[in-house]
């Protein structure tokens, strides 16, 4: 896994950066936003075709004064971790 990127200064006023994640509100589930390589294709059933195409984990970073956000897809999504 690759960790979240720390200590990030923002290009708009070099204050500092905090990691969070942007929410995807599917109908009545709450998931992350997540990044699919290539361009998006119909699907009957799922709307978006995405079956043996990479998916990654979007983190995103916020400024703590001017609230600019910078995101990042680091980690390959393979669904949520076991516990």
């Amino acid at each position: 896994m690759v960790e979240p990127k720390t200590h990030l200064r923002c290009p708009k006023c070099d204050s500092e950066m905090e990691i969070g994640f942007l929410l995807d509100n599917s109908g009545p589930n709450l998931v992350p936003t997540l990044w699919v390589k290539d361009l998006p294709v119909r699907s009957f059933w799922r709307l978006t075709k995405i079956r043996g195409k990479t998916i990654r984990r979007v983190d995103a970073y916020r400024c703590v004064k001017c609230g600019f956000l910078e995101s990042y897809a680091p980690t390959e999504w393979k669904g949520w971790p076991k516990t």
